[in-house]
């Protein structure tokens, strides 16, 4: 079985019909190693999505993070945290603004760390990866 790719996607969007809200959380999930830069985020929409929220780069595991000293426990790390966070505000009444509330706290945390460590766990290297499309219902 092949990955799949926006390529193949938008031109069989029955294979895969989408819910109306979606999350792509992974790496390359904007699927840039082709020329749309957000093929995936595309195809998902022309597969019946209307919000959809993306990676806009590769996010590193929360495994990672003890390379470099810190320790986190399984479902502490900040991309765990991330994708509970783009998790919960898919479920709310309006997900863009969710996400932006929680994106600026993360922001809030970062800049009053004390400590390298601290300014590591909430680095915008995580939180400021999401990004959400949103059309309206009118589209198609």
């Amino acid at each position: 079985m092949h990955a799949l790719s926006a390529r193949v996607w938008l031109h069989a969007p029955d294979w895969w019909p989408m819910p109306r809200r979606v999350a792509i959380i992974a790496c390359q999930a904007d699927d840039s190693r082709y020329v749309e830069q957000a093929g995936l985020t595309l195809a998902a929409v022309n597969a019946g999505a209307r919000i959809v929220t993306t990676t806009r780069w590769t996010c590193p595991t929360d495994q990672s993070v003890s390379f470099v000293g810190d320790v986190v426990l399984p479902g502490e790390g900040a991309t765990t945290a991330m994708a509970l966070a783009v998790d919960t505000a898919h479920g709310s009444a309006d997900p863009v603004s969710a996400i932006r509330a929680w994106q600026c706290d993360r922001l809030a945390v970062w800049r009053s760390a004390r400590t390298p460590q601290e300014a590591r766990r909430a680095a915008p290297l995580v939180w400021a990866a999401p990004m959400t499309y949103a059309l309206p219902d009118t589209v198609r």
